[in-house]
């Protein structure tokens, strides 16, 4: 009970008492109702700060040489508050004056929806191309808006979770402060309090910039995309009425020559210059040569070589410049051209595969620039170094590493100027390109027709290569890819027919009216090659180098292949196996279904077609059971008991044998005493069969057994089977006990020695 009265006391001595507001971060409700705009509350709350600030750096005045630590800290977090509600300021201005140009670029658009544009139509080409380069240029900002957007976002919600840190800590503070009875703790405690509270406070001021720098974000992406929809809501209405008059070309054209003039003449003063930058790094390396160990003569050397090799670039890069704008002014005569008087379809063609040649080649061109500037900031990094190691070394070193680092940015003004050149010749072509994509886009069917078939001839055309000067084209090569597919399959039915229709008739069997359709289907198939390359007009002497090519494939790549096609054209020339054969390689059984030049296909007794390299048949031993005649000669063999009447076995063998229907009757049956067995007296009965697949000689062998045993059984006849006899020689007398019965095993382990 007394814990109990101990804690409510506790509790409410350090709650607030009642109707007082805690101190917080943020600004009193009072406050707040008191400013009712942002400006007025961020001057107000400025104002605040100054007057703390001024406070704060008058006892930091009065304190001496030793100012109390806490007194520097809040110092410190009062400048950062008064630096972030300066920021809050300038970022209201600037998203109200963003505000401001959202708000006219809206009303722009409902004028220009409205009314159109302020200019008199129709529109100059001119006017048309810099809305869209303006455009373009837009189009190019708006990763950066979403990526400043979400760094925003992300910003605030960092401050945010520093706020709530922040805010905890100082809850901390000033419970451990509420709760301390110590006068000297207390007092500490309370200037830690008044800085928890500045820190709090700042973060709160922190959170609410980057709210506004939300904001501003915000306006701006709104800003951005109505600016985009005034611009293309322009080149909407501008497009419907544009033209591209004389004068515009020759404005353009006037532009380009007074460019290409300026350039020319900087080049010539540069090429002067160039004389005397030579002779100046040339002095500067014969006095190197004369002191070597003269530091400053040594970067003065490097100075003027970089001062020489600069000129040149910039000569070189003039050079360029000049050439693109050369090129630009044939491309705005082009877009001149298809606006005044469409050109033909093959021009057109033209100019667009040129456009997009040099297209690639800026692409090029500025990729490379990219990687000199790459190698210019790191040089520029490496000189900086160099210049903070030598500056507290030698005046004159310095200076001509500064020098140097001049140089080089001057250097780095020289690409940027050729960077500008290639952005200016690669809109001029993109102009271009889109030109010609909206003037072909209007043509008829008839036109759009003999583009495709203009192209098809192109391409049928188009030179792959060319051999004893002979062109190889794209139309060559499919007539003969062609006329080969159709030899293909006409080389098949020519062959076919012959193997099935007229070579049986002129008395060849099956297997070698197999084989030699083979061979037939393999001369024809290189005869319509060589038909099909002759057709083309393609010369038998570009495969010379093709064959030998194929030919060491052939032996180090193809081995294998090449050693069962050559067995396969032995095989159908001596025919040591045919189609229909029985054949029996290693344990497979089978009937020759086809005789490839690769492989055989052989069809076993169970339905399985197995397919069998042609050299397995020259490097093993093969049985053809059906190679010279089907009949062949098969035994069985029959063991019977000791005791036997012998002559009777031959007999009843003779009789099974020769009995049976499909053992021939010549040559005659045979039977053969073979030997005495361990358990059997052995016999064996030979008789020959007609045997056109494996099963028949099974069959009849197992037919014949069955036979076998029925006219044994009928004679008393045992058949023997597997038995041995112990023989015991003892010199003596066997003992033999008997035992009192322990378990089954172990009386009956005693007999059988006892036995």
């Amino acid at each position: 009970m007394r814990r109990a009265i101990w804690i409510v006391a506790i509790l409410l001595a350090v709650a607030p008492a009642a109707g007082q507001t805690p101190t917080t971060a943020t600004e009193p409700a009072s406050e707040e109702a008191a400013l009712p705009t942002p400006e007025q509350r961020i001057t107000t709350r400025l104002a605040d700060i100054s007057e703390e600030l001024q406070r704060v750096q008058d006892q930091l005045a009065q304190s001496g040489e030793k100012p109390p630590p806490h007194l520097l800290q809040v110092e410190t977090i009062l400048k950062r508050i008064e630096l972030a509600l300066g920021e809050q300021s300038a970022t209201l201005q600037q998203t109200a004056e963003s505000t401001q140009t959202l708000q006219e670029l809206q009303t722009a658009l409902v004028d220009l929806q409205t009314n159109g544009p302020p200019e008199s139509a129709p529109y100059s080409i001119l006017v048309i191309d810099s809305v869209r380069n303006e455009l373009q240029t837009l189009h190019g900002r708006e990763a950066t808006l979403q990526a400043g957007i979400e760094a925003a976002t992300q910003a605030r919600e960092e401050a945010a979770k520093t706020l709530e840190q922040k805010e905890a800590a100082r809850r901390q503070v000033r419970e451990r402060r509420d709760s301390n009875t110590d006068d000297a703790q207390v007092a500490t405690l309370t200037q830690a309090l008044r800085i928890a509270e500045l820190e709090s406070q700042l973060a709160a001021q922190q959170l609410e910039l980057r709210k506004l720098e939300t904001q501003r974000q915000a306006v701006l992406k709104d800003t951005y995309e109505a600016r985009v929809a005034v611009l293309e809501e322009r080149d909407t209405w501008m497009s419907r009425q544009s033209t591209f008059s004389s004068s515009d070309l020759q404005s353009k054209l006037v532009e380009y020559d007074a460019k290409e003039a300026a350039l020319k003449e900087q080049q010539e003063l540069l090429q002067i210059r160039l004389t005397m930058l030579e002779r100046q790094w040339v002095d500067a390396r014969e006095r190197l040569e004369a002191n070597a160990e003269d530091q400053a003569v040594a970067e003065e050397v490097n100075a003027r070589r970089l001062s020489f090799q600069v000129r040149q670039r910039d000569i070189a890069t003039l050079s360029r410049r000049q050439q693109r704008i050369t090129d630009t002014k044939e491309l705005w005569r082009r877009r001149y051209d298809i606006w005044r008087a469409l050109p033909e379809r093959a021009v057109l063609s033209k100019w667009d595969e040129e456009a997009r040649v040099r297209l690639e080649s800026l692409d090029s061109e500025y990729a490379l620039q990219e990687l000199e500037f790459r190698d210019l900031r790191q040089s520029l990094v490496a000189l900086q170094d160099k210049l903070d190691a030598a500056d507290a070394q030698s005046p004159a070193v310095s200076r001509w590493i500064r020098e140097q680092i001049h140089l080089t940015q001057e250097l780095d003004q020289v690409y940027e100027s050729n960077v500008a050149s290639i952005e200016s010749t690669r809109l001029a072509a993109e102009r271009l390109l889109g030109d010609i994509s909206k003037h072909v886009s209007t043509v008829g069917f008839s036109e759009h027709v003999a583009a495709f078939w203009d192209g098809v001839v192109e391409v049928w055309n188009f030179e792959i290569t060319s051999i004893d000067d002979r062109p190889i084209t794209v139309g060559k090569i499919v007539v003969g890819l062609i006329l080969l597919f159709l030899g293909f399959f006409a080389a098949r039915l020519i062959s076919a027919w012959l193997g099935r229709r007229l070579l049986p008739r002129v008395g060849f069997n099956e297997g070698a009216a197999a084989a030699i359709r083979s061979v037939i289907f393999y001369v024809l198939l290189i005869s319509f090659v060589f038909i099909a390359l002759r057709t083309v007009n393609v010369p038998l002497t570009a495969f010379t180098i093709l064959g030998g090519a194929v030919a060491i494939g052939v032996g180090f790549g193809s081995q294998n292949i090449m050693n069962n096609f050559m067995s396969g054209l032995i095989l159908i020339a001596e025919r040591p196996i045919r189609v229909g054969d029985l054949i029996q390689i290693g344990e497979l059984y089978g009937v020759v279904q086809h005789l490839g030049a690769r492989s055989t296909r052989i069809l076993t007794g169970d339905n399985i077609e197995i397919i069998v390299p042609n050299s397995s048949f020259l490097e093993n031993n093969v049985i053809n059971w059906t190679l010279s005649e089907t009949r062949v000669r098969i035994h069985v063999s029959v063991g019977v008991a000791y005791g036997s009447p012998t002559d009777k076995v031959t007999e009843l063998l003779h009789k099974a044998s020769s009995e049976h229907k499909r053992v021939l009757a010549t040559p005659a049956p045979i039977v053969l005493f073979e030997e005495f067995g361990d358990n059997s007296l052995n016999f064996e009965v030979h008789f020959w069969i007609v045997m056109r697949r494996l099963m028949d000689r099974r069959i009849i062998e197992s037919e014949i057994r069955y036979r076998i045993d029925t006219l044994f059984r009928e004679e008393g006849i045992v058949i023997a089977f597997p038995q041995r006899d112990v023989h015991v020689n003892a010199l003596a007398p066997l003992d033999v006990r008997i035992l009192a019965q322990r378990n089954n095993d172990t009386s009956t382990e005693s007999a059988d020695k006892s036995s």
